[in-house]
């Protein structure tokens, strides 16, 4: 397994490695109650609940408190978390229409799984396919 580096601005940052699913976020949940629910609370990637569950909150937290804020507990989102598929904003649909599930894929593949049409696709093979399309 390789890692991916991405860089930002003159600045490399280490992404965690994408990986099969593992327990999510219990020790993320002991930040949540010190943060105020907010309703811009979200990751910009899928893999950020597997990786908040692998301990990279704490591991690798210049990222992780960037791009999955949600996972790590930096924030709490007024809307309940709850398994299965389901978008997460409530303009997905108006999102899609304009072409987003193909521009903006790790967000999109995060937060509106439903409009995109990825139910079917396990959370772990969802990671596996937007690290894939990011490095093209």
């Amino acid at each position: 397994m390789c890692r991916v580096f991405q860089t930002v601005t003159n600045n490399i940052r280490r992404a965690p490695q994408r990986t099969a699913a593992v327990p999510q976020r219990a020790a993320a949940r002991s930040f949540l109650s010190a943060v105020t629910p907010s309703t811009n609370c979200y990751n910009d990637d899928p893999c950020c609940p597997l990786w908040a569950g692998r301990n990279e909150c704490r591991m690798n937290t210049n990222y992780m408190s960037r791009y999955c804020k949600r996972s790590c507990g930096y924030c709490r989102s007024t809307t309940p978390d709850r398994q299965g598929c389901f978008d997460r904003h409530r303009s997905c649909a108006y999102y899609r229409s304009q072409g987003e599930c193909t521009r903006r894929r790790q967000w999109m593949s995060e937060n509106c799984r439903a409009s995109c049409g990825w139910c079917n696709i396990p959370q772990s093979r969802l990671c596996a396919s937007v690290a894939r399309f990011s490095r093209m």
